[in-house]
């Protein structure tokens, strides 16, 4: 009896500790799926004006398989769905990608600057309001954003914030940007006074530098709750993060995703009830997975474009070129549709990447695809500033690769001479309006032209548009506009 007693405080500490092991390893698991950054490629327009489907449209089949099974299962729209320069994307306005991610019944829907860019503000109104933009700023008028979600989970809060930086935000439309900006993420954070709790969990998408996502990251270690930042990259950028095994610095695990055209991110956390929680991050190849519906889900889009694309806009007789030649579009057309439809005084531009058209009836779908798309912005400056410009670029790249429209010039010894604009002799101290894109106002040259404050609010033209409604209606020769 004696020995008993003296194993009951060995027994009492064994249920103490074997107690507070079970408490430690109570588990409470959840998934979350990422669809998103299919970057206008869910469609895409073949060089034979076909249709190709990528896999994204598997993706709503997959994620209900999956909740089926698992209870806790929840989808973050990632954004980074729509691009200007997909010909597909631009023409419905990003309507494919964003009816895919809805059928995946995501609990909150980030967006890219591309996704808000390409926005029909008359159609879409009510998804607008359904986009997270965490540090949007209202200014003269409330902005339509909303600024983050949250969703109960056993006790725990999750918060889904989405970070633009402001850089990215410069061109913007000025009739979508006009009612807001972008603020600092760490002055947003204060200024939404947000207490999380250590059982809290952010879910940050950040569109932004890695200098911005990395003091993004900073100021969340700095707060209680697990936080997941979260670096969405188009084709031309390359990751910050890893994809797969996400970086972790204490309370902040940090990862990029992949192209959702080919895989669907999953990240799936474990929480104890004491300790760090568990996470694993798979990217799930989606040529693995069967296709049950997904191609189906884009038909209406095609029927809604096919005869748009089809239809011809310009024929050019076999008197003109041999239906077998390839027509090429000169350098000068560009800037003088833009120059006409925007009604400047001049358009000057480096001749923007196109394609020869193989084929002697011009339709939109082969415009869009001998052509790069581009913005198109307007700049007021002084005669002698067009006229330095004009020579730069003229000096650097050579008179063919230079579209110019409204200025007549002689051009002798790398100088111009006998600069006019619209005939007339351009006045030094005059102001005159000048068309050109963004890849033009890019270069280095132009740069050491032009100032900033020369820059007027970007409104929304763009090069794919110019040529979409003006060519047909633009009477233009043939043999101005192709070679």
């Amino acid at each position: 009896m004696n020995k008993l007693k003296a194993y009951i405080p060995v027994f009492f500490l064994i249920y103490l500790f074997a107690d507070r092991m079970l408490a430690a390893e109570a588990i409470l698991p959840l998934q979350i799926f990422f669809p998103g950054n299919f970057n206008g490629k869910t469609v895409e327009l073949t060089d034979n004006l076909t249709f190709s489907s990528s896999d994204a449209h598997k993706i709503p089949d997959l994620i209900a398989t999956f909740k089926k099974e698992k209870k806790n299962t929840l989808v973050f729209a990632a954004g980074n769905n729509s691009s200007i320069y997909e010909p597909l994307s631009f023409l419905v306005k990003g309507k494919i990608e964003t009816e895919l991610v809805k059928r995946c019944e995501p609990v909150a829907f980030s967006a890219s600057p591309s996704d808000i860019e390409i926005l029909d503000l008359k159609s879409d109104k009510t998804h607008l309001k359904n986009l997270l933009f965490t540090n949007a700023v209202s200014k003269k008028v409330p902005h339509p954003f909303k600024t983050f979600e949250t969703w109960n989970l056993d006790g725990k809060t999750l918060y889904f914030f989405n970070f633009i930086s402001a850089a990215l935000c410069e061109h913007l439309p000025i009739q979508k940007w006009e009612s807001f900006e972008a603020d600092d993420f760490e002055r947003t954070l204060r200024r939404l006074e947000l207490k999380f709790k250590d059982s809290d969990i952010t879910v940050s998408t950040v569109y932004a530098s890695k200098e911005e996502t990395e003091k993004l990251a900073s100021t969340l270690k700095r707060l209680k709750g697990t936080h997941f930042v979260i670096n969405a990259t188009n084709e031309k950028e390359f990751p910050f993060y890893p994809f797969t095994a996400p970086i972790i610095e204490g309370n902040v695990y940090k990862f990029s995703l992949k192209n959702g055209n080919t895989a669907l991110p999953l990240l799936n956390i474990i929480f104890k009830n004491t300790g760090s929680p568990r996470v694993t991050l798979r990217m799930l190849p989606l040529d693995k997975y069967n296709d049950k519906t997904g191609n189906n889900s884009f038909s209406d889009f095609e029927k809604q474009v096919k005869d748009y694309i089809f239809e011809p806009f310009r024929v050019i007789s076999t008197k003109e070129k041999a239906s077998t030649g390839a027509n090429y579009i000169k350098p000068v057309a560009h800037a003088i549709l833009t120059k006409r439809a925007l009604n400047t005084d001049a358009a000057l531009m480096i001749e923007p990447n196109q394609r020869h058209i193989n084929n002697n009836v011009i339709n939109l779908g082969r415009l869009l695809k001998a052509i790069d798309n581009d913005r198109i912005f307007v700049i007021r400056l002084k005669g002698n500033t067009l006229k330095k410009l004009t020579e730069s670029l003229v000096s650097a790249y050579g008179k063919d690769k230079i579209a110019i429209a409204g200025c007549e010039f002689k051009y002798f010894a790398g100088k111009t001479v006998d600069f006019k604009i619209s005939g007339i002799s351009a006045e030094s101290g005059k102001t005159y309006s000048l068309a050109t894109t963004q890849a033009t106002l890019g270069d280095s040259i132009a740069r050491n032209v032009f100032k900033k404050d020369m820059l007027q609010p970007f409104n929304g033209h763009f090069l794919w548009d110019i040529w979409k409604n003006n060519l047909k209606t633009i009477k233009i020769p043939n043999d101005v506009i192709f070679e």
